[in-house]
């Protein structure tokens, strides 16, 4: 099995992306249009270690694979 995949499994188990996901769905279409737009894309030739350099304004802490 792949190691990123059973640690992401097991965050969603843990609950670690309820709290951001429930934010999300209380938004309405133009605050999620917004945050969307604002996001920070990922560049077409980034390598595979490639990872944010902010949060997104949904989460208190931070979430997604470690490297």
């Amino acid at each position: 099995r792949a190691e990123h995949l059973e640690k992401q499994v097991k965050q969603v188990k843990e609950g670690t992306f309820d709290g951001p996901l429930s934010k999300l769905k209380k938004m309405n279409t133009q605050s999620l249009k917004k945050l969307y737009v604002e996001r920070e894309a990922e560049p077409a030739m980034a390598d595979e270690f490639w990872e944010p350099t902010t949060q997104q304004p949904t989460s208190g802490k931070e979430v997604g694979r470690s490297v």
